[in-house]
C-alpha cells in the first residue's frame, strides 16, 4: 500500500471515531435522570395498592419498617416488599400487614436483617409492573 492510502485510511478510522464519540454524548445526554425514591409520610401508588412508609427501627436482631397499606384485598400482600441491608435483599418474615383490605391501616412487617442504627436501609415494594423504593434511615 502507498502511503498516501494509509493517511487516507487513518483520517478515515479518526473521523468514525470523533462520530461514535458525538453519538455517545448526545446518548448520555438524553439519558432521563434516576427516579428519586418516594418520601416518607407521603401516600404512594404501587400499582393497585396505596403504601404510606412511616419509620424501620432496630428491635432485637430484626428490622421492622413502620407502614400503612390499603386500596385492594390481598392476602399476602407483604410479599411484594423486599428490605436491601448492606446489598442483600431480604423478605418480611413476619409482621401484622397480612390480610391488605381495601381501607388503609398501619402494620409493621419484619425482616431478618440487623441494620445499624443511623445507616440506610432501602424498601422496595412491587406489584404487577410497577416499582417504588424508599430510602429510610434505621432508628
Amino acid at each position: 500500500m502507498k502511503t498516501r492510502t494509509l493517511l487516507l485510511l487513518s483520517l478515515a478510522c479518526a473521523l468514525a471515531i470523533v462520530a461514535a464519540g458525538v453519538a455517545l454524548g448526545i446518548r448520555v445526554a438524553s439519558t432521563p435522570d434516576a427516579v428519586p425514591p418516594a418520601a416518607l409520610g407521603s401516600p404512594v401508588r404501587v400499582g393497585d395498592m396505596t403504601t404510606v412508609v412511616e419509620s424501620a427501627a432496630v428491635v432485637g436482631v430484626s428490622t421492622v419498617v413502620t407502614l400503612s397499606t390499603g386500596g385492594v384485598e390481598d392476602a399476602d400482600a407483604s410479599q411484594d416488599f423486599v428490605l436491601i441491608v448492606s446489598g442483600t435483599a431480604h423478605r418480611p418474615v413476619g409482621g401484622d400487614c397480612d390480610p391488605v383490605s381495601a381501607e388503609p391501616r398501619s402494620c409493621r412487617l419484619e425482616f431478618a436483617a440487623q441494620a445499624d442504627p443511623g445507616s440506610q436501609v432501602v424498601l422496595t415494594q412491587t406489584r404487577g409492573e410497577e416499582q417504588e423504593r424508599w430510602v429510610l434511615v434505621v432508628e
